[in-house]
């Protein structure tokens, strides 16, 4: 028997949170023009067996007429819809018009606010917070006209990490993805791993291996993914970004060489085209940077785990993601 465990250690770092406006609301009526936009909390979508709560943008520029586009922004340890709002993606999602959807973590499941994608010999726990986060998506197309073609989703760290996952296990769901020092799927103890995307070839007689995460027919199409890493990342480590870019590659049978440039001064930017020539994995690497994301003076703001560097990270995904 052969098991394999690698351990994360996600470390809490003090995040300076700008003010942002969340507010519970029960109704399902959209904010006219005229109102500010803000972050609110929709407290029904559905039984919630993961027990996160659903924190929703809706842009100021949106149409009545046309499905809605919608982002899923997951965040990392520590964080929450406010903290990770300092992204970037309400501002863009009113420039361009798009929902910004924030599954947010309670302190009462997990007291450093991570997601529980990486518990060891218990994936039920992952199991439950996944069905949470598809139910608020669901919601989204059900009850807010949101376009079922166009879902994307992001994430950080943790975050990061689930986007990955729920993205490669409902392929068929996300468009796109885009994560930034989350590295790639690995098997823990008792986790079966993503059909078709990671297996786990690891058996316990005496303690059969659950399922933490399955799809069943192969998929009719893959996500785009864009990834991206700090090569001095101490929470993530550096070598992960690899595992994600070469699982993503697998599943899209990319047989090309990749083309890469330099991007200022710390980016370095790679892509690998599918064999109808488009781009379907792009990576992004950022020399001597920690587990930050990069904002810009136009784009975030920075403080905490957001970095002031030439390029933003929410501004860059929507991009590939085709929103702009």
């Amino acid at each position: 028997m052969l098991a394999h465990k690698i351990i994360f250690c996600f470390a809490l770092a003090v995040v300076s949170l700008l003010p942002a406006t969340v507010e519970p609301v029960a109704s399902q009526k959209q904010p006219s023009k005229q109102e500010k936009a803000t972050v609110k909390e929709i407290l029904k979508f559905g039984d919630n067996p993961g027990n996160l709560r659903m924190q929703l943008y809706t842009p100021t520029r949106i149409s009545a007429k046309k499905k809605t586009s919608l982002v899923v922004a997951l965040h990392g340890c520590g964080g929450s819809a406010a903290q990770f709002s300092n992204a970037g993606f309400n501002e863009l999602a009113d420039k361009y018009g798009f929902y910004v959807l924030y599954p947010e973590q309670k302190e009462e499941n997990h007291r450093l606010l991570c997601f529980h994608q990486r518990i060891a010999s218990n994936p039920a726990a992952g199991e439950r917070e996944f069905d949470s986060i598809m139910q608020m998506i669901r919601f989204m197309i059900a009850e807010r006209h949101g376009n079922a073609d166009r879902i994307f989703i992001v994430g950080f760290s943790s975050g990061g990490q689930v986007a990955n996952i729920l993205a490669a296990t409902y392929p068929n769901m996300f468009r796109a993805l885009a994560i930034i020092g989350a590295g790639g799927y690995i098997c823990e103890w008792e986790h079966a791993g993503i059909a078709d995307f990671a297996p786990c070839f690891e058996f316990d007689e005496e303690h059969p291996q659950k399922k933490t995460v399955s799809r069943g027919k192969l998929p009719k199409r893959w996500p785009r993914a864009s990834i991206w890493h700090g090569t001095a990342d101490k929470n993530v480590f550096f070598y992960t970004m690899q595992m994600a870019i070469g699982q993503w590659k697998r599943v899209h049978r990319i047989t090309r060489s990749s083309v890469r440039r330099t991007l200022g001064d710390i980016f370095h930017y790679e892509t690998w085209k599918n064999a109808r020539g488009r781009t379907v994995v792009e990576a992004y690497t950022m020399q001597d940077t920690a587990h930050t994301i990069p904002v810009t003076k136009t784009c975030g703001r920075a403080g905490g785990f957001f970095k002031e560097e030439t390029i933003c990270f929410a501004e860059k995904a929507i991009e590939f993601f085709g929103l702009k």
